[in-house]
């Protein structure tokens, strides 16, 4: 057919109207449905979203206190090994002074009894003193060990117990 002889439909009054009611009924069933439902994703959207925001803050200040603990245990562990070293150069510097005035004290033997009995005497004496400053040692030592781990611990603790909690929803 060509162009000048098609006829062109014109709908009946009817059928116009129930076109018509039928778009105004669609339309409204349309807006209705998704308007509830954008409002009801958007409410959703929010509340996730809040949701998300306090466990980033949860999070960020829990790995702030770990950070802090981590902090703390530096700065004992670095006043620690001062003390430590401290007390190490106090016995090398004993350690010294010993060994002159054992010296001394061999050099003034005239008799070889004199000799055996100040050996003796200096190998006790050195014996005691390093038992006793190796215990100092061995205390402060372990005293900086259990000091070290203490913010450590208890960043583990808190861990343990946040992980028990339920999430919250």
């Amino acid at each position: 057919m060509s162009a000048t002889t098609r006829k062109s439909r014109t709908p009946k009054p009817a059928e116009s109207e129930f076109a018509g009611a039928t778009l105004v009924v669609a339309k409204d069933a349309v807006e209705t449905l998704f308007g509830a439902s954008a409002e009801k994703t958007y409410a959703y959207a929010r509340e996730q979203l809040t949701a998300t925001a306090k466990a980033g803050a949860t999070a960020a200040l829990f790995g702030k206190a770990n950070l802090d603990a981590a902090l703390d245990a530096g700065n004992v562990l670095v006043a620690g090994a001062q003390g430590i070293g401290q007390l190490w150069m106090a016995l090398m510097q004993g350690a010294v002074d010993d060994g002159i005035g054992a010296a001394r004290r061999l050099a003034a033997c005239r008799t070889t009894k004199d000799l055996i009995d100040a050996q003796g005497e200096i190998a006790r004496v050195s014996y005691q003193k390093f038992a006793s400053e190796g215990r100092k040692l061995s205390d402060l030592s372990a005293k900086l060990a259990g000091d070290v781990s203490a913010p450590i611990a208890a960043r583990v603790g808190a861990a343990a117990d946040a992980l028990a909690k339920p999430f919250a929803a």
